[in-house]
Order: structure tokens, then sequence, then C-alpha cells
């Protein structure tokens, strides 16, 4: 990192410190889960201190990805069904994630992104030895998070860089640092770890625009889950059926690293076309 990346990181930190962009009730729902004596019912207090966030839990936890049996009517009972470890990452998530998205168009469109592609990390997750499905959800949400601060930070010159980019792919990631001295990816794992996401999921996010072998302390694994992920979200405006876009995420270069069969990839791309336009409200 230079000198001059150090201190743009160093300055858009301290401004999310001082703008206090982290929610209260992601607050609240860590210092419950740092306590060892905590329970269930007071993590179901802390996720119910926002009505917004309880919403979301209980609707991610009555949504296609979990294809429960019976429908959880309750915060009480989706987090009993979530788990204590599974209500943390995913409030925690869900709080983070929608960070700046009522900024613009573009940030509307980087929480649908993110979202398709915490469903479709999960959903491959679940066939794939050695990685959590939980872990990939949050991760795959939390996949670019920076640029939803970058939008949160400075609103205007984000956008202008969005419009000229013409998407939310940031493989070339010169544009931001020019503007910003830091990146997305960069600036994103930064804030989670000082907001005291797992270790697992900041690597991942700082490595998500990196080839694997060259992902640092990430497993890559867990970095090639999320550029499969984000290739099948990439892929699912651009294609006409399931089928098309499962090859095209079966074509990317990290999927050898997975070792899933056609029938996974299309499992999961028929998941997101077939709720793509509601994505947004389970968030």
């Amino acid at each position: 990192m230079t000198l001059t990346m150090a201190r743009g990181l160093s300055a858009h930190l301290e401004r999310l410190d001082d703008l206090h962009v982290f929610p209260a009730a992601a607050t609240k729902v860590l210092e419950v889960a740092r306590q060892p004596m905590s329970s269930l019912a007071d993590m179901e207090r802390a996720v119910a201190m926002d009505s917004v966030l309880a919403g979301r839990v209980l609707k991610l936890a009555n949504s296609p990805m979990y294809a429960r049996q019976t429908r959880v009517s309750s915060v009480e009972r989706a987090i009993a069904a979530l788990g204590f470890r599974g209500t943390r990452d995913i409030a925690l998530a869900l709080a983070i994630g929608g960070i700046g998205s009522d900024r613009s168009p573009w940030a509307q469109r980087a929480w649908v992104h993110a979202m398709a592609v915490g469903w479709a990390a999960k959903s491959l997750a679940r066939h794939i030895r050695h990685v959590d499905a939980e872990s990939a959800f949050v991760t795959g949400l939390l996949h670019d998070v920076g640029l939803q601060l970058m939008i949160t930070l400075h609103e205007e010159e984000t956008n202008r860089m969005l419009d000229a980019r013409g998407s939310l792919d940031g493989t070339d990631l010169e544009d931001e640092r020019r503007l910003f001295g830091t990146d997305h990816a960069e600036l994103g794992a930064a804030a989670l770890r000082r907001w005291s996401l797992p270790d697992g999921v900041s690597d991942a996010v700082a490595a998500h625009h990196l080839r694997i072998g060259r992902c640092g302390v990430a497993r890559p694994r867990d970095v090639a889950l999320l550029h499969v992920a984000d290739a099948l979200a990439g892929a699912v405006p651009l294609c006409d059926t399931v089928e098309e876009v499962a090859s095209m995420a079966m074509q990317h270069p990290s999927a050898p690293v997975l070792r899933a069969v056609r029938g996974v990839y299309v499992a999961s791309a028929e998941l997101l076309v077939n709720h793509w336009d509601r994505l947004a409200d389970f968030g």
C-alpha cells in the first residue's frame, strides 16, 4: 500500500466514524454477541430495537433461500431458526449492507446486486466442501460494501464515476484510486475489520477483485466462491435462460476451485432468476 493510499484510506475511515454510519442496531447486536452469557432473547431484543432490521431478518428467514416448510411468523421464531451466530452475522450484514442504498439509483442497484451475490454464494456453498453457507451469504452481501460507503461519503463524485463506468463492475479499480486514494475492496474490508466482522469475511472482501493465487491471507476457496457468485448475479440481467446463466458462471476462471457439478450451478441460477424482481424486498 502506497503512502497516498494509506492516507486516503485512513481519512475515509475517520470520516465514517464522524458520520456514525454504523447503525445503532448493529452496534447492539455486536455488544450482545460479545457477551459470553448472552441468550437468544438478548439477540432478539437487539434486533427488535430497529424495526427495519427486524423486518429484514424476518423476511430473509422466510425467503426461498431457506426453503422452510412452514412460515416463520415472528422475529423470535426467526432468530430461533437462524440460531445465535447466524442471527448475529445476518443481522450485521443486513444492517451494514443497506448503508447508502437510498442515495442514488446506483446505490439501489448495488444493494440488489449485493443481495443477489449473497443468495448465490449461500446456494453454491451448500454443495461445496469446507465452506460455511451462512458465512458465504454474509460475505456475498457485503462484498461491495466499500462502494456503498463511497456513495455515502462522496455521493456526487461516486455517482459520476459510476455514470462514466456505465456499470457496477469494478474489475479495474484505477478510477477509484485516483479519485479517493483507495478502492472499494480495500475500503470495505478495512471498515468491516473496524466493525468487528469475522476475519474470513473481511479477508475475502479485500481480495474479491484479485486472481486466485494472489489473494493474500484470504482462503482461495472463499474468494473463488465470491468470484463465481458475483458472476452468477451479473449474468442474470444479460441472459435469457437459467442454463445460460449457469454456463456463464461455470466459465469463470475461479470455477474449477469449487469443483461443483453443473446441477449446482443450474439450481443457484434458477433461484436467482425466479426471484430476481423481489430481491430488494428481502433486504
